[in-house]
């Protein structure tokens, strides 16, 4: 196999005029004047009132990217930002004061170490052989992108199109799109997907999920039964770098990686450059001051006038011309999925779909979902969501996620590969569109040793079931499984049996056989066993097989019946509690919720507990808990009221949990 820098200068004369005439756009830039740079620091802001909130909106600012806590909160701002925070009536501190040269300061893998490190990620994980690092930080530049969408043609003509310009961007640099299919050359009456990514230019890890799903996708055609589906049902289309000038600007200013320009690069004058284009589509653009800012500087500039730059009209155009069904523009950073409405922070029409595909794509991940509000990103207007989801005139509806990848803007090289992996299967559900179909990537039988249904005697009965793990991937999956028993009234309890880990090689199977006990205490009815297989801790089912469990009549203790609750199966009353082993203060569930959600804790020992609901501001709204506990497991139950009684505005709230040393924080979302 060819190393990185082999494979790029091999790419015959036309990447090697891509690269010229970037170096060349640099030189330009540089002869009229161009600063080389604005400093980013990350502060962080100090709130303790409404009267803060006003403050930040007075003094013309508006974020993104807002890590909340009690009381403050931390941001990435540049040199005009700050020097406008400055001058507001606001207590703030720089953590950081310039992330970009921290980010050079750090250690960087040379040539020989990437090597290393992609040999040893190809042990661990199922790379893709096409996939490799770039030159920048481990990401690959926009002339590599180039490459890499060359290379894929020449390998995979028959599914995947060559790289076609769908428009250019305000320096002249074409704006790339591939399309994967059976027949990617021939539009077909198939459901039509969106994948994009960096918008924003410095958050290349989008991008680099991005490239890695094309590179499984096109390798294992033929031989993945879940990937044969999709490319024979689906067009799958990509636009792996919507902002080329940015991601060129970042490069230039910092080719090893870490550059933190964000917008793209058009001219404001004044040696003010660029507009977030993700403020500046044709949808409830300007809606306000604090989702997008009028002010040049700010990051978040959302343009002269909606659609006011060639990308944001590039994306709008090619969506009108497609039907597409779905959209995933990846952005960093944050493990989220944001869905509409942005501009308002409240749900869309369409929340429940929304809700019920963000829970399947965050099966695995584990990446929480709503709109910006809920997950500290405010309201942004001029959003793209907004308009691929809103715009129903000119187009149809698309259901459409910012996908906020990574955990910084820059993850390192060591984080590239496993935050790809982290939204695989995120992408695999966008692939499945609609109109579903898709076969699982794991699925489930059970069948009990003697056949179903299981004839139960009043008196209860063992009885033993294989059950057998099917990998339909090229890809390891690690998955629980457990069951569940439905009653005759129709509810579900459980489990009885598990949750279990079970790794599953690729396209291979993990079989085993359980026991089951049915007592005395239930009923005699029909009752359904259920076997599960997902991510437990997540709430997430990939399948489900059945059979039916019937409990005949005969005579039994009268106490046992007496006693026998729908709430509980109860298989050994007399076990022994298992006690942590640590500290632990768990996501609420349900996320958002309304009218009420629970709160899970474990303590490792015996400690006073308090647990407190704040507001954004850090201001306390309800203390659910102070008292000493036992060491163990808890569950408490907000209702979404106040200290007073009353019901909470709709919005995000912190929960901190206090117990000896430990000291943990949540968010939540409450809406009406």
């Amino acid at each position: 196999m060819r190393n990185w820098w082999q494979r790029f200068i091999s790419k015959a004369s036309l990447a090697g005029l891509i690269v010229l005439s970037s170096h060349a756009f640099f030189s330009l830039q540089l002869a009229h004047g161009q600063k080389a740079s604005v400093k980013f620091s990350q502060v962080r802001i100090y709130t303790t009132s409404q009267d803060d909130i006003l403050s930040i909106v007075e003094a013309g600012l508006a974020f993104d990217h807002m890590d909340y806590h009690p009381g403050y909160f931390d941001v990435v701002l540049n040199s005009y930002e700050v020097n406008r925070l400055g001058k507001a009536s606001l207590s703030y501190d720089i953590l950081v004061d310039d992330l970009e040269a921290k980010y050079r300061s750090e250690p960087q893998l040379n040539k020989a170490e990437g090597e290393n490190l992609l040999a040893d990620m190809r042990q661990i994980y199922n790379v893709p052989q096409g996939f490799e690092f770039g030159s920048m930080g481990g990401y690959y530049t926009f002339d590599e992108v180039v490459s890499e969408l060359d290379e894929m043609v020449s390998l995979f003509p028959n599914i995947i199109t060559a790289r076609q310009s769908i428009g250019t961007t305000i320096e002249g640099r074409d704006i790339w799109m591939v399309k994967i299919s059976d027949n990617p050359n021939v539009n077909e009456d198939e459901e039509e997907v969106l994948y994009t990514s960096l918008m924003h230019a410095r958050e290349p890890q989008g991008m680099a999920n991005n490239m890695y799903f094309m590179w499984y996708v096109l390798e294992n055609y033929g031989s993945d039964a879940v990937v044969d589906f999709l490319v024979d049902n689906r067009e799958l289309y990509f636009v792996p770098v919507i902002n080329p000038d940015g991601y060129v600007w970042n490069e230039f200013t910092n080719p090893n990686g870490g550059g933190l320009w964000r917008k793209n690069r058009r001219d404001n004058g004044g040696g003010i450059f660029g507009v977030d284009l993700n403020r500046n589509y044709d949808f409830q653009w300007g809606f306000n001051n604090s989702g997008s800012s009028p002010t040049p500087s700010s990051e978040l500039y959302r343009g002269t006038a909606p659609a006011s730059e060639p990308e944001t009209q590039t994306m709008q155009n090619f969506a009108i011309s497609r039907e597409f069904t779905m959209v995933f523009n990846y952005h960093a950073f944050g493990q989220v999925m944001n869905y509409p409405w942005g501009y308002l922070g409240t749900p869309n029409p369409d929340v429940a779909l929304f809700d019920s595909l963000s829970g399947e794509a965050s099966l695995f991940n584990n990446f929480s979902f709503g709109t910006p509000l809920a997950s500290g990103s405010g309201v942004p207007n001029g959003y793209s969501n907004d308009w691929y989801y809103g715009e129903q005139v000119l187009k149809g509806r698309s259901i459409s996620w910012t996908v906020e990848a990574g955990t910084s803007f820059w993850p390192n090289q060591n984080s590239i590969i496993p935050f790809a992996l982290e939204n695989f299967y995120s992408n695999l559900v966008l692939a499945n569109g609609l109109g579903g179909g898709m076969p699982k990537v794991v699925d489930i039988t059970a069948v009990p040793v003697g056949g179903a249904p299981v004839i139960v005697p009043a008196a209860g009965l063992f009885f033993d079931f294989d059950v057998t793990l099917t990998n339909n991937t090229n890809m390891d999956w690690t998955v629980d499984y457990w069951n569940t028993v439905t009653l005759p009234i129709g509810e579900e309890i459980g489990p009885q049996i598990g949750p279990f880990t079970a790794p599953v090689p690729a396209n291979g199977a993990f079989t085993t056989t359980l026991t089951m006990e049915v007592p005395p205490r239930p009923p005699p009815a029909t009752y359904g066993f259920n076997m599960k297989v997902g991510i437990f801790a997540n709430g997430g089912v990939l399948d489900t097989d059945s059979f039916n469990i019937i409990k005949t009549p005969g005579p039994v203790p009268a106490m046992t019946v007496a006693f026998f609750s729908s709430d509980d199966w109860e298989l050994n009353p007399a076990a022994e509690e298992i006690l942590p082993e640590e500290f632990a203060l768990e996501q609420n569930y349900p996320n958002p919720f309304n009218p009420s959600t629970k709160i899970s804790y474990q303590l490792a020992t015996a400690e006073n507990v308090r647990l407190v609901i704040y507001d954004l501001t850090g201001r306390q709204v309800r203390e659910l808990l102070n008292e000493n506990r036992e060491a163990g497991s808890y569950t408490v139950q907000w209702d979404g009221r106040n200290q007073a009684g009353q019901t909470v505005a709709t919005g995000l709230y912190i929960y901190q949990i206090r117990a000896g040393q430990f000291n943990q924080t949540h968010k939540m979302l409450f809406m009406k």
